[in-house]
């Protein structure tokens, strides 16, 4: 790093990072809320008795930016405004006087107490429609600045939270059983819908599952907003919980392209053992009923399947190994996967070939969803939230976050004439600290 001499002093330069011009992302979080709640005629129930609704807002996301807790944050925001309010008034900070103490002043952000309260006190309806309103705010800006195309992958996957604690009635709709969640037996279950176009991907839906509602008509909502946006869904990548005849219709009746795991059901056992005991096809036509009492009545669906190998393994090697009695009928079953896809794949050997290699190429974005659950749970403080609406706001300020990251490094890769180290874009904890920086500028010193 150089260094210049600035009045006979010498003095350390700026690293390159630096000079990249810098947005603020907080104040965009602020007044979408701030028209959502205009849009609703909500603003004067929000107000609080001494504080305005923006100012219980401006917590909320100053905690989630900076990974801070509720108490911490409302303390760091308090010293800051102070600090910002002093220099505005041109007051110094100075030493107290012997045996006196510091010059107090009136509390600028309200405490913890008050911001629980204004989170518990929030409708569901109102938190939902919130969620819907800076998700689709975020979706119109890369819009706007052409920084995604009209046709768009869409992944789709299921994100389990741990509850702990008492059932309530109320709530008891959208706590669903398991037993892979460490120390409880119940989870919320969230329906998180991406949507990816070269390397930017970011959340548009992060819907709370209830009971009695099949998911496919949570997909279905979903998926039916991305075109009345304005998008042309390319390819659907799913988990084998979605392969389901609901949704695989509805993408054959539009002509989009499914592309998930199958659930090895007893009619798809016997295609995988013509192909272990005599070789036959690994693509073949599938007829799927789906649940008797929603399609009970009407005729099956078409629908193609693929074996593919587990685990990097191909599929001529598990079938050598099963011909030479090193693997059992059962092993060499469990190590091959079964896939469908609502396309009809292609007569030709050669097309068939270059089908399969596309496919397997573009199901590897699935796992963009999944490391992006990870970086969601990465964002501090956890939230131990037992309310719906509570935990709907909390996952939705996490889902904003990592948007305006992903956003951020789109925006980085396209500078010009910067280091290649900054076209790279920041990590998640490089963006919140510029965040913090382009936001609160110099007056972050003083909440040290």
């Amino acid at each position: 790093m150089a260094s210049t001499n600035v009045n006979g002093r010498r003095q350390t330069a700026l690293p390159e990072r630096s000079k990249v011009p810098k947005k603020n992302w907080r104040d965009d979080i602020l007044n979408v809320a701030d028209q959502c709640a205009k849009a609703y005629n909500f603003r004067r129930k929000l107000d609080g008795i001494k504080y305005a609704a923006i100012a219980f807002w401006e917590v909320i996301v100053f905690a989630v930016l900076f990974s801070l807790g509720t108490a911490t944050a409302c303390r760091w925001l308090n010293k800051i405004k102070i600090a910002d309010e002093r220099k505005k008034n041109g007051h110094k900070k100075g030493m107290p006087r012997l045996g006196g103490t510091h010059e107090r002043h009136e509390r600028l952000v309200p405490d913890k107490s008050q911001v629980n309260d204004f989170k518990r006190k929030l409708p569901l309806w109102f938190v939902k429609d919130l969620e819907h309103y800076v998700l689709k705010a975020q979706v119109d800006y890369v819009l706007g600045c052409k920084m995604i195309p009209k046709t768009i992958d869409v992944l789709i996957d299921f994100n389990d939270k741990p509850y702990y604690g008492r059932t309530k009635k109320d709530e008891s709709k959208t706590l669903i059983g398991t037993k892979k969640a460490p120390g409880t037996n119940r989870v919320r279950k969230f329906l998180g819908v991406m949507i990816k176009a070269g390397q930017l991907r970011i959340f548009t839906h992060f819907d709370l599952i209830h009971k009695g509602v099949h998911h496919d008509e949570f997909v279905k909502e979903a998926l039916g907003d991305l075109m009345v946006w304005g998008f042309t869904i390319r390819r659907i990548l799913a988990d084998r919980w979605f392969a389901s005849r609901g949704l695989l219709e509805w993408c054959q009746a539009r002509d989009i392209e499914y592309v998930g795991p199958y659930k090895k059901q007893k009619n798809v056992i016997p295609f995988i053992h013509a192909y272990l005991k005599a070789g036959k096809d690994i693509v073949f036509s599938f007829l799927i009923q789906g649940d008797p009492k929603r399609f009970g009545k009407q005729p099956p669906m078409q629908a193609w399947l693929f074996l593919a190998g587990a685990n990097k393994d191909k599929l001529s090697s598990i079938r050598r190994r099963f011909l030479q009695k090193k693997l059992t009928l059962a092993k060499a079953t469990e190590k091959i996967h079964v896939f469908v896809v609502t396309t009809q794949p292609p007569a030709n050997k050669q097309r068939r070939a270059s089908w399969f290699r596309t496919l397997a190429q573009y199901y590897k974005h699935r796992w963009y969803i999944e490391t992006a659950f990870r970086d969601l749970d990465r964002i501090q403080p956890t939230c131990h939230a037992r309310t719906d609406g509570a935990k709907i706001f909390c996952t939705m300020m996490r889902c904003w976050d990592y948007n305006e990251w992903q956003i951020e490094r789109e925006r980085r890769r396209r500078l010009r004439r910067v280091p290649a180290n900054v076209r790279h874009g920041p990590t998640l904890d490089e963006f919140n600290e510029g965040v913090f920086d382009a936001s609160f500028g110099l007056s972050c010193v003083i909440a040290a």
